[in-house]
């Protein structure tokens, strides 16, 4: 059976005194771990219990029993002292019935009031909560019991504490087996920080089921998940502190924006889902427009065509590793993306491997803009490494065009003329650039118009094709359609 941390009072040895606390690991009732036993007069015995056996707890109930029985001896050894204090001796304190020498603090860390580095006057040992000598003092009495300080636990009726701590959004939580009476102050993880999730409240809470039962506890704001953090700052006794705390640090502030601001309406793209409790399989059956992709296949680069494709591409872009959903086709590098993502090809030669036309893009790129450019590596799917900036569109492609014109004309110069007509059939298909635009699933009334010109976006969703210039060798739009089935249109316009 596994072991369960106990937080449980027990009567004094001493009649005269009051109540005993025990907190450590117990299992089925016995105490089995780590534990700490203070007794009644505030004195604390630290040890591991072995089946309800410790040896310092032993020793010093040996020494407590010993000085009971003694205590004649003690009031004579009182006298005495109390003579030789008058004759200036100091008197000795190691005989029977003097207090043990204290123990070594349990560890040093951050005390989680004050947040300085010292060596704990109390540290839970399930929680790890730690107080220094002067937070213990001030929040003893908010604690268990009066005498043990709040920790980042919850303790039962039955003396079980529980670390708070991130549970499942399915499980229960603390707010829905404890009501929260009310909040007593709060303790700074980073002063200057605007989160909430570095606040921890020292908050009452009162069991709903059990009457009677209360506990104060540390809440910390980042052990909790999203659905018990709105569940907490729902509550008006937490609202109202927090507006009423002075001064305010960062986070109440900008916890007090959040309740005042409107929250942020969600984008059209969003509101085209809906959720279907019953009778889903008509999904399959409904007719409605779905844009997956625009798509222009081969848009063929000449040194005229060069200045109408800036009239649908930025004329600033992004080149370098960019995330894009998109999958280049084989033997297809990304240069830049997502929106759009343009690849070109890169054929396959005798006197060039891909690596090496790519570091020679890189290098006249460099030449040309004072940037520099790295190709990347063999495996990717990228033409460049991060690259600083951005470079304008008509560099980057009469830069390629450049090269493939050279590419040319050194496979002219070698090798058999069919060698020469397979390899220029290589270099032909470098000069078509794959370019796509994604449509994210919307509906088309509502999809992103990433074209720089309002006309070409129109006319491909309404798949007019006499208004495009002669530079489109080839102009691929595809839609998808959904009505009963999956269909994909492919429309083409050569020249």
């Amino acid at each position: 059976m596994a072991s369960a941390y106990f937080v449980k009072t027990l009567p004094a040895i001493e009649k005269h005194l009051a109540i005993n606390i025990y907190e450590g690991f117990m299992i089925s009732g016995v105490k089995h771990g780590q534990g700490r036993y203070t007794w009644a007069d505030g004195q604390v015995t630290l040890g591991n219990w072995i089946h309800d056996e410790c040896d310092a707890f032993k020793a010093e109930l040996q020494r407590r029993n010993e000085s009971t029985r003694s205590k004649e001896r003690k009031a004579e050894k009182q006298e005495a002292a109390a003579a030789n204090s008058k004759k200036g001796s100091v008197p000795k304190t190691n005989g029977i019935g003097t207090k043990a020498k204290p123990k070594k603090k349990p560890m040093k860390d951050f005390c989680v009031a004050c947040r300085t580095q010292c060596s704990f006057s109390f540290q839970c040992l399930n929680c790890t909560t730690g107080y220094c000598d002067s937070c213990e003092k001030s929040f003893k009495e908010q604690g268990f019991e009066k005498r043990r300080p709040p920790c980042k636990c919850m303790i039962g009726q039955d003396g079980k504490a529980v670390a708070i701590e991130i549970v499942p959004e399915q499980q229960q939580d603390i707010f829905d087996l404890w009501n929260v009476l009310e909040v007593g102050g709060h303790f700074l993880g980073r002063i200057a920080s605007n989160s909430a999730k570095h606040v921890t409240f020292i908050i009452t809470f009162s069991h709903i089921s059990t009457r009677g039962i209360k506990c104060t506890t540390l809440c910390e704001v980042g052990r909790l998940n999203t659905v018990s953090q709105t569940k907490l700052f729902v509550l008006e006794s937490v609202r109202d502190y927090v507006r009423g705390c002075q001064p305010q640090p960062a986070a109440f502030a900008h916890l007090q924006k959040r309740w005042i601001n409107p929250a942020i309406p969600l984008p059209k793209v969003s509101l085209t889902t809906k959720c279907y409790e019953h009778d889903w399989a008509k999904l399959f059956k409904e007719g409605r427009m779905d844009v997956d992709s625009l798509e222009i296949k081969s848009f063929c680069l000449t040194k005229n065509s060069i200045d109408d494709l800036i009239t649908f591409v930025p004329r600033q872009l992004d080149v370098g590793t960019a995330w894009s959903s998109v999958k280049p086709p084989h033997r297809y590098y990304i240069l830049c993306g997502p929106r759009p993502t343009i690849m070109v090809y890169i054929g396959i030669f005798k006197s060039m491997n891909t690596q090496t036309i790519r570091r020679e893009y890189a290098r006249s790129l460099t030449a040309a803009t004072s940037r520099f450019f790295q190709a990347a590596a063999k495996e990717g799917s990228c033409m460049f490494d991060t690259v600083k900036g951005s470079i304008d569109t008509t560099v980057l492609m009469e830069k390629w065009l450049t090269l493939v014109q050279s590419l040319e004309t050194g496979i002219r110069q070698h090798g058999s003329e069919e060698e020469q007509k397979k390899e220029l059939q290589e270099s032909e298909k470098m000069k078509l650039v794959h370019i796509v635009y994604h449509g994210w699933k919307s509906h088309p009334d509502e999809i992103q118009n990433g074209f720089t010109s309002d006309y070409i976006f129109d006319n491909c969703r309404s798949r007019n094709f006499t208004s495009f210039h002669s530079s489109f060798e080839c102009f691929s739009l595809q839609i998808t359609w959904r009505y009963q089935g999956l269909n994909r249109k492919n429309l083409c316009r050569k020249k």
